[in-house]
């Protein structure tokens, strides 16, 4: 018995596993699987141990490595999912190291590698850390190429910044060109366009925000009382992408280790750049829980948050799928909350989409108009989507996925630079259903206006990328989403970006007509100036109307005062739009990264 082999060894006591059996019985574990992630025995004195009880070898995988020759990479997917790895080889003999020789695992290598086989335990992570070493240009491969090889016209790839550059400089020399030629057609064109576009988009951001508010949250009170005891939860992976997070890992730690969820069933993959020392320093240092996992991603263009995403969800064995970035702090109760809402809805919800918040939204100006904006999206806008049919562009973080849908999808576009965005339209062209997910996760807003704008401005190239990629097949498109999902989507995803194009002239136009309003001559037709000040004047109205709504509904009434600078965070929106189509036509796949760890203040006290 391995409980009693445990403490002969002197590995437990009598008291951990006594406990351990406890929760064991409770969640129909494996005592192993239970010591381990419980912080009481490591991988490798667990492995050694069952090793002796099955009277077979143990090798260290770091120390003896797997001979490089045996290894086939194009045999990577089964060396996982059946967690073996060729080792060495021996007066005929094959000796494969594997994690656990049961009898499914004993039958493939047989009839992969024929009866001269010799099977000698390692632990998993010795079998990762060897897998990563020896098959990492096959998993960055697949990380970087399988949706262009699987479904070309869904990939952001396929762009190029010649013809990004070649369009724009197109564009502009027909505007000039028609400005000269006929500039009396041109400026009530122009701007009856700008005008048009102003008043759907926020005509449409209105409608949204009523229909949210009349959402029923998800999960209900009835989901969540249907919610099965632990022993029926499934194993959940939760994927953190992590590139130059020194600061934040110790916290992130923490947040992640609080989940009301059983550890043995949490697979949380700590996704790391190889040659961010510091990072990987920073997270031994503070020495996380067994159900934490260091991933090791090849350099290797793009690179991106969706491609490191990708190399890590080949190691996954969770049935849901979840991601948080460094500074997240999810409420503990969300892991439950998803799964309660996947089991009361049928196979055609692929994804939950969970509301994004700022802990810090309190810091600052630029801090509080963000949280203002989370809100109205995550709380109102997104529900809206959802009750009237229309595809739902995910957040970056805290969208909850069946693997299995992911993996038929082609996973993430490593190359679009908003992969959540783009995920959500393309499951919804395949038929799948996004539900909001009522759970909070706090993030940590830019506190810095350099930040912010380096943040929106990869927001909005990505939203531009996504709207571009799916208009390749627009009729396609319109079969998929119907009439109202497709206007929904020409609305909210590709709208959205140009109004902050034009919204410039918009206000260019109101101020020559407040300059003819004070009784200055002025070149451009008055009915053009009046029309133009009356579409900024009612988007204003709007716009305030919403952030005060918001305000009072989230009990934020000390923000009102950062209501009053609309306006400004309007031109801020503005001048990221420009820069995102700049870098569109000179770097379309860079990901500019946002510093966290830097807000003096902390998750759950704002």
């Amino acid at each position: 018995m391995l409980g009693e082999m445990l403490l002969n060894d002197g590995l437990i006591t009598k008291d951990r596993l006594h406990q351990a059996l406890g929760i064991q019985r409770r969640l129909c574990e494996r005592l192993g699987s239970v010591l381990t992630h419980e912080g009481w025995l490591s991988h490798r004195e667990l492995h050694a141990a069952l090793a002796r009880q099955h009277q077979l070898s143990y090798v260290d995988l770091l120390e003896n490595p797997p001979s490089a020759k045996l290894v086939d990479k194009k045999r990577v997917n089964d060396y996982i999912e059946h967690q073996f790895i060729p080792w060495r080889e021996e007066k005929g003999w094959l000796h494969v190291a594997c994690v656990d020789p049961k009898e499914s695992c004993r039958q493939f290598i047989e009839q992969l590698y024929g009866e001269r086989v010799q099977i000698v335990m390692t632990s998993p992570r010795d079998l990762v850390r060897s897998i990563e070493r020896l098959c990492n240009s096959e998993l960055d491969r697949h990380a970087r190429d399988h949706l262009l090889r699987m479904a070309p016209w869904r990939s952001a790839s396929l762009t190029r910044k010649r013809e990004n550059a070649a369009l724009v400089l197109a564009v502009l020399a027909l505007l000039i060109a028609w400005s000269v030629t006929a500039p009396h057609i041109l400026l009530p064109l122009v701007v009856g366009a700008c005008n048009l576009l102003y008043v759907c988009t926020l005509g449409f951001k209105l409608l949204l925000c009523f229909a949210g508010m009349k959402q029923t949250p998800h999960p209900t009170h009835e989901e969540m009382l249907a919610l099965p005891e632990d022993a029926g939860l499934p194993v959940y992976t939760v994927l953190v992408p992590l590139y130059r997070e020194v600061e934040s890992v110790t916290r992130l730690i923490e947040a992640l280790s609080a989940f009301d969820y059983p550890k043995s069933r949490l697979d949380i993959k700590l996704i790391v750049e190889a040659e961010d020392f510091r990072t990987i320093s920073a997270i031994k240092a503070a020495r996380p829980p067994a159900c934490f996992e260091i991933i090791h991603v090849p350099y290797s263009l793009p690179k991106t948050k969706p491609k490191a995403c990708n190399y890590a969800l080949a190691f996954a064995r969770g049935e849901f799928v979840t991601i948080y970035d460094a500074e997240d702090h999810p409420e503990p109760s969300q892991l439950k909350k998803a799964v309660a809402c996947f089991r009361a809805s049928d196979a055609s919800v692929a994804c939950l989409q969970a509301e994004l918040n700022y802990y810090n939204r309190g810091e600052n100006i630029l801090t509080s108009l963000f949280a203002i904006e989370y809100a109205t999206l995550f709380r109102f806008m997104l529900p809206g989507l959802y009750r009237l049919r229309m595809p739902i562009p995910l957040g970056g973080t805290s969208n909850h996925i069946r693997r299995e849908c992911l993996q038929k999808l082609g996973e993430w576009d490593p190359y679009n630079v908003t992969e959540d965005a783009d995920l959500g339209i393309r499951l919804a062209a395949h038929g799948y259903r996004t539900l909001p997910l009522r759970s909070l996760t706090g993030e940590e807003a830019p506190i810095k206006l350099s930040m912010w704008i380096k943040q929106r401005s990869r927001w909005v190239k990505g939203y531009i990328q996504t709207w571009a990629v799916a208009m390749r097949q627009p009729y396609q498109l319109y079969k998929a989403f119907g009439l109202t999902g497709f206007i929904g989507f020409q609305l909210f995803v590709g709208a959205a970006s140009l109004v902050y194009l034009v919204s410039p002239v918009v206000w260019g136009l109101t101020a020559v007509w407040a300059w003819q309003m004070a009784g200055h001559p002025a070149p451009i037709p008055s009915w053009v100036l009046a029309s133009a000040a009356s579409v900024f004047i009612i988007g204003l109205l709007i716009q305030w109307g919403l952030a005060l709504l918001v305000v009072r509904r989230m009990g934020w009434r000390r923000m009102l005062s950062a209501v009053a600078t609309y306006p400004f965070y309007w031109f801020l929106h503005s001048f990221a739009s420009l820069r995102a189509i700049w870098q569109l036509c000179v770097n379309p796949f860079h990901w500019e990264k946002t510093d966290h760890g830097i807000s003096s203040m902390i998750p759950g006290k704002a």
